[in-house]
C-alpha cells in the first residue's frame, strides 16, 4: 500500500495497521518526521520498544514471545529483498525501513506498494498544494486565523523542505498579529541562501568565518545550514561516479554546479568515511550542547573544508 506522507502528518490516515513500513524519497527532513510519527504511534501504546538493526538475519524471531514487542528500525535496505520480507515470521513486531531513493530500492518499493501488510511512504519536497494543506491543518490545530493574502504568500514563498516550513509555522504560532509585512520579514530572514555557504568551501578561512557569522544567527538558521550541507554531503557520498553525480545535482543549484562537481572530484572513499564521521559527531553535538550550537556549526564547516581540500 502506498500512502501520502501528509496523510500521516495531518492525521487523515490514523490507521497504523501495517507490519512493514518503507520510508523513502529524497526529502530527508520529511522522512525523519514520518519515521518519528510512526515509531511514536507504536511506542505510545506502551507495548513496543525500538531496536536498530542492519540486517533482517540479525533478528531473533523468538524474542517477542518472552519480551515486549519490537519496532525494528533499519537505516538502509542493504541485504533486504522481497524474499527476506515475505519470509519473516512476524510475531506482532513492526519493521521500519528508511532509505532514500536509489536503483537498489526500486524493486522493494514495488513490493511495498503491492503487499497488503506493507506501507510505502515516498517523501519529496513540498509542493504548493502540500504547503497549503499543511498550513490549513496547522491553523485549525492552533485556532489561528490569517488573511487570504498572508496565507497565499506563505504558500508561495516558504521553504519547500518540511523542517523549515514547520519552523516557520512554529514562529507564526507565537505571533499575535500575523500581518503580511511580519510574515515577509520572517521568510526573508529564513531564505538568505544559508546553504550556499557550502559552495564557498575553497575560499579563505577568514572569509568563510565572516560569511558564516553573517548568516548563522540563531538555532533555526543553524539547523537549516546543517541539514542543507548534510544533504549535499549525502549526495556526494552515495553517488558512485561523476556522470551519475552530474545527473543528480538539483536544478536550483545551476549556479553552483561547477563548484559542486569540483568538490565531488576531490573526495575519495577515505574522505567519504571522514565526512560521515564528522556529520555523525556534529549532529550528536548539536542535539546535546544547546548553548554552543553556533560554535559547533562553524567548527563543523572548517573541519569539512579541511577534509575536502586536503
Amino acid at each position: 500500500m502506498k500512502i501520502n506522507p501528509l496523510d500521516i502528518i495531518t492525521k487523515a490516515n490514523k490507521n497504523f495497521e501495517y507490519d512493514f513500513y518503507l520510508i523513502s524519497g529524497n526529502e530527508i527532513t520529511l522522512m525523519e518526521k514520518i519515521k518519528e510519527i510512526i515509531i511514536n504511534n507504536f511506542k505510545n501504546t506502551g507495548k513496543y520498544i525500538v531496536e536498530r538493526k542492519t540486517n533482517l538475519k540479525d533478528i531473533d524471531q523468538d524474542s517477542s514471545l518472552f519480551f515486549e514487542n519490537k519496532i525494528y528500525l533499519f537505516d538502509s535496505v542493504n541485504n533486504i529483498d522481497k524474499n527476506s520480507i515475505l519470509n519473516i515470521d512476524n510475531q506482532n513486531s513492526i519493521y521500519v525501513f528508511v532509505s532514500e531513493n536509489s536503483p537498489k530500492n526500486k524493486s522493494l518499493k514495488n513490493l511495498f506498494t503491492k503487499e497488503k501488510n506493507c506501507c510505502l511512504l515516498d517523501c519529496y519536497e513540498l509542493s504548493k498544494t502540500d504547503k497549503s494543506r499543511l498550513l490549513k491543518f496547522f491553523l485549525n490545530e492552533v485556532s489561528k486565523k490569517i488573511s487570504e493574502d498572508v496565507f497565499w504568500f506563505i504558500v508561495d514563498k516558504a521553504d519547500n523542505r518540511f523542517i523549515f516550513f514547520n519552523q516557520l509555522l512554529d514562529k507564526i504560532q507565537i505571533i499575535e498579529d500575523i500581518t503580511l509585512n511580519v510574515v515577509k520579514k520572517i521568510i526573508l530572514q529564513d531564505t538568505q541562501n544559508i546553504d550556499k555557504i557550502f559552495f564557498d568551501i575553497f575560499d579563505k578561512n577568514e572569509n568563510i568565518i565572516i560569511n558564516y557569522n553573517k548568516k548563522i544567527e540563531d538555532v533555526t538558521s543553524l539547523n537549516k545550514f546543517f541539514f542543507s550541507i548534510k544533504n549535499y554531503c549525502d549526495l556526494i557520498i552515495k553517488t558512485k561516479n561523476l556522470s551519475e553525480f552530474e545527473n543528480q545535482i538539483p536544478r536550483y543549484l545551476f549556479r553552483e554546479k561547477d563548484v559542486f562537481i569540483k568538490i565531488f572530484k576531490k573526495i575519495d572513499n577515505n574522505k567519504k568515511n571522514n565526512i560521515l564521521d564528522l556529520l555523525y559527531k556534529t549532529e550528536k553535538s548539536i542535539r546535546k550542547l544547546e548553548s554552543f550550537k553556533q560554535i559547533i556549526g562553524l567548527r563543523f564547516l572548517l573541519n569539512l573544508k579541511r577534509i575536502i581540500v586536503s
